[in-house]
């Protein structure tokens, strides 16, 4: 995959090792195809990956696919309160997935203690149906 549809991280979490889920579950484990909010991470969509992964997990390596898009994909820590619910701010920007002319990104997404992350859209025309795969990788 290109490097331009992977994450650009700032810090990774000292001390971890990325290990291969060993048997990985296929499908997607969360998708929104509708009902988006504009810039709003409480009306988008938050996928919960402790399932996927064991106790201690810093982070997930995960496939993050758009059918069709009409707007940018956000993400965040689930619940992260130093972040606004209005992505276009420059605060948001280290946290952007996919643009406008990407149809997927393969992202690691760092994890708080309840595991989990919130996904936002820069649109809600009805063209944004994202997809998430189960976790391939995790760090410990």
């Amino acid at each position: 995959m290109p490097d331009r549809l992977k994450q650009v991280v700032a810090s990774e979490p000292s001390g971890g090792t990325w290990h291969k889920v060993s048997d990985p579950t296929t499908g997607w484990l969360a998708s929104k195809t509708s009902g988006w909010t504009p810039d709003s991470f409480s009306g988008g969509l938050t996928v919960d990956f402790s399932a996927g992964v064991p106790a201690g997990t810093k982070a997930v390596r995960v496939l993050v696919f758009n059918v069709i898009t009409a707007s940018t994909i956000y993400w965040r820590k689930g619940s992260d309160g130093n972040i606004s619910n209005t992505p276009h701010a420059s605060a948001e920007v280290s946290h952007l997935i996919m643009t406008v002319d990407e149809t997927a990104a393969v992202c690691e997404i760092w994890l708080s203690a309840s595991y989990t992350a919130d996904f936002a859209a820069s649109e809600a025309s009805g063209l944004t149906d994202l997809y998430l795969a189960y976790p391939v990788e995790y760090m410990l």
